[in-house]
């Protein structure tokens, strides 16, 4: 789910001379498996025993349960939007609504006042975006937006 550090990462170099030296961008591992990664982008460098080196990247993503009819009555539209989307809650909650990118990066976050907010999206890229919409006292609803 959103937040979780679920990820993981098996690098399987082919060629050079063993052993092989690991490391990894930004963090302090040095095996060949990574586990309890976060949505980010990972760098791995290998250098065999000659000192040749090979880097590669990997992408660990979010994923989440798109619920489209939840109990808590949130909706967005327009879905596709190019400049603003509209968040409405059936009944008059404060709360907050978030803006995640592919990566599980916060981008956006607005507050729910009387049941609505509003997202200026015009400054975002095209693509694929995650909502997740916090309303008090209620479990969060997250939803696609996919901004044109």
């Amino acid at each position: 789910s959103l937040g979780n550090c679920e990820g993981s990462i098996t690098a399987d170099p082919i060629g050079g001379t063993r052993p092989y030296t690991i490391s990894w961008s930004i963090l302090p591992d040095t095996t060949l498996e990574i586990n309890n990664l976060c949505a980010n982008t990972y760098i791995i460098t290998i250098t065999d025993s000659n000192g040749c080196q090979l880097m590669d990247t990997a992408i660990v993503n979010v994923l989440v349960n798109l619920n489209e009819h939840d109990q808590n009555n949130a909706y967005i539209y327009p879905n596709p939007a190019a400049q603003n989307v509209t968040i409405v809650a059936q009944s008059n909650f404060l709360g907050s609504a978030e803006l995640y990118d592919n990566f599980g990066r916060l981008i956006l976050a607005e507050s729910i006042i009387n049941g609505r907010a509003r997202l200026d999206i015009d400054h975002f890229a095209a693509g694929s975006y995650i909502i997740v919409i916090k309303l008090d006292g209620k479990d969060p609803v997250i939803k696609q937006l996919m901004i044109e």
